[in-house]
């Protein structure tokens, strides 16, 4: 909070609420203000029905969580015993402080500090937020790139990677993006072959688009389990996969059995890995294709090489509706 004073208006804590020892936070933030702690009857009125209501006994680490510096405005926490509160510690400036959990903070920003928190971040200052995800291509190239290309814009750009996936990302106000919108551009038509979207969820969406079109899906898998196709269509956790029917297997004679007796809208998609390459056979609507990754090209790394031909599957998918 010293390093950040000099710097920002809003400072945010999260968590060291609550009523053990090691619950700092509203002790330092007292002290950071120089707001001296005092107790709200409200809010320990609020705690006692809480604990007592559960048949326990009320302890004064319980009754400290009724403490607030002096001034602060208090949004109440209907989740919890832990309210948050907003606390000025110069002009203008204020702190912050949430509980931990998740679902206390939105309970939180429910009763009146989301309302709070717009009207005192309210400014005339008009942001500029973009992303490009992308397939079968490094961080470190996509960093390469921009910053031989648009390096006045290195202070806005951020990367994640989460393989075998690399976001890009763009915060700045307009006027600077007006500076390098024409190398933003740019950029993401240099690396379109394997740009997927403007994210991953947003990707995920357009999988699930594409797959809701398509009855059935049968499966040859000989990769590793881990990695396999049935288990990226079940197991993300975004991905609600629509309703429909879903075969896999390892074994040959029972897939071809599926693919012999395949209608239409039937996805038929067989996965070999070789010692040089990981082959996708695949048949929808009568019309069959392959797609091979060579090994020895090192399109992705070793460890996530697998999960990049699936996913490379789903990009030709995409394309295909």
């Amino acid at each position: 909070m010293n390093f950040a004073q000099a710097k920002v208006d809003l400072i945010i804590t999260m968590g060291g609420l609550g009523p053990t020892t090691d619950d700092r936070s509203r002790d330092l933030i007292s002290k950071f203000c120089g707001q001296k702690l005092k107790r709200d009857e409200a809010s320990l009125n609020k705690i006692t029905e809480a604990i007592t209501s559960r048949g326990m006994r009320l302890l004064e680490g319980h009754k400290r969580q009724a403490d607030f510096p002096e001034g602060a405005l208090i949004f109440e926490n209907k989740k919890g015993t832990a309210n948050s509160f907003v606390v000025p510690f110069s002009a203008n400036k204020i702190v912050l402080a949430l509980p931990g959990p998740p679902r206390e903070i939105k309970s939180c920003l429910e009763n009146g500090l989301q309302e709070y928190l717009k009207d005192f971040l309210k400014t005339e200052v008009e942001l500029i937020f973009e992303s490009h995800c992308f397939l079968g291509v490094g961080e470190s190239q996509l960093a390469q790139y921009l910053e031989e290309n648009m390096s006045e814009a290195s202070d806005f750009l951020a990367y994640r990677a989460s393989s075998p996936f690399v976001e890009v990302k763009l915060k700045c106000t307009k006027a600077e993006f007006e500076v390098f919108v024409d190398q933003w551009r740019q950029f993401s038509d240099h690396f379109s072959d394997h740009r997927i979207g403007a994210s991953i969820v947003d990707y995920e969406l357009r999988i699930e688009s594409a797959l809701s079109q398509i009855q059935e899906i049968s499966i040859l898998d000989t990769t590793s389990d881990l990695l396999g196709l049935e288990q990226i269509i079940r197991g993300r956790s975004r991905l609600r996969m629509p309703d429909k029917k879903l075969n896999y297997t390892k074994h040959r004679n029972l897939f071809e059995s599926i693919k012999t007796a395949a209608g239409s809208s039937h996805l038929i998609v067989k996965i070999e890995d070789t010692d040089d390459a990981i082959q996708i056979d695949y048949r929808l609507n009568g019309q069959e294709e392959t797609l091979s990754f060579s090994k020895k090209q090192k399109k992705a790394p070793s460890h996530s090489f697998t999960a990049y031909a699936i996913h490379s599957l789903f990009k030709d998918l995409i394309q295909k509706f």
